[in-house]
């Protein structure tokens, strides 16, 4: 399971690619399907390494269970999930933040929430 790699992407750049798209959706003929994610990717660990970062936390030790026979998470569950992003970019789109710093913000936006008043 530490072995899985997944594209990671910041809320706002969906939002802008949303926009983006929704802006030119009317000089486009026809039915397009548009990948929407990052160009790079994270393993699991990764992503763990960053949570107990931003949480300030030592002396965390992982452990990893795999709950399918080939390591997955579940059944029919992705190792490596990487879209091809080729065709939203030549519409002059890209994403600001790699996976990396779109984990961290996130995090960030929800320790800083958990952390706020209570409503």
């Amino acid at each position: 399971m530490e072995h899985k790699k997944r594209s990671y992407l910041y809320v706002q750049d969906a939002v802008e690619a949303t926009m983006l798209l929704l802006k030119h959706s009317k000089e486009v003929k026809g039915y397009h399907v548009f990948n929407v994610g990052n160009d790079d990717w994270l393993t699991v660990k990764e992503i763990a390494d960053i949570v107990v970062e931003e949480m300030g936390l030592k002396n965390v030790r992982y452990i990893f269970k795999p709950v399918t026979p080939d390591g997955g998470g579940w059944p029919g569950d992705v190792k490596f999930m990487l879209l091809d992003i080729t065709k939203i970019k030549t519409m002059g789109w890209k994403p600001l933040l790699r996976s990396a710093e779109a984990v961290r913000r996130t995090v960030r936006e929800i320790l800083r929430g958990c952390s706020g008043p209570a409503t």
